[in-house]
């Protein structure tokens, strides 16, 4: 609304207050917050600090990514989840540095994908069966 009424710069400050209370209370991955971080966005854009403005965005974008790998991995799509998890990870660590938490989350859900990756191809190897499907009925042990 202040920006609305021309008071860009008291918006900004007033998103940037929020967004300190949201990172505390809510983390700094959670909608809320992304949410306030492209409000920021849009205000900075709008007093031509573009540059600002963009890093706002883009951080709002990377974890959005990283979000969205982690729900296809929930959903049990793995390979899009890797996916986007490798598409994702170069940006992050050229906006934050490699060591940064949005890194190492983005890093860590990607070795878990990994690992699920792997062990569903082993697991499908291992279930064989004639045609590879391992439906074979005589095959199958309850333990």
């Amino acid at each position: 609304m202040l920006a609305d009424l021309g008071r860009t710069d008291e918006a900004l400050a007033e998103h940037r207050a929020t967004l300190a209370a949201c990172v505390r209370v809510l983390g700094p991955e959670d909608p809320g917050t992304l949410t306030v971080r492209n409000h920021i966005g849009l205000e900075l854009d709008a007093l031509g600090r573009h540059d600002e403005a963009l890093a706002e965005h883009r951080e709002h974008t990377l974890v959005s990514r990283n979000n969205l790998a982690l729900s296809l991995g929930n959903l049990g799509r793995y390979e899009e989840s890797s996916a986007e998890l490798r598409g994702v990870l170069p940006f992050l660590v050229e906006a934050f540095g490699p060591e940064h938490p949005f890194v190492r989350v983005a890093r860590k859900n990607l070795a878990e994908v990994s690992v699920r990756l792997a062990g569903e191809g082993e697991a499908a190897q291992l279930r064989g069966g004639a045609d590879g499907s391992g439906d074979d009925e005589d095959d199958r042990h309850d333990h």
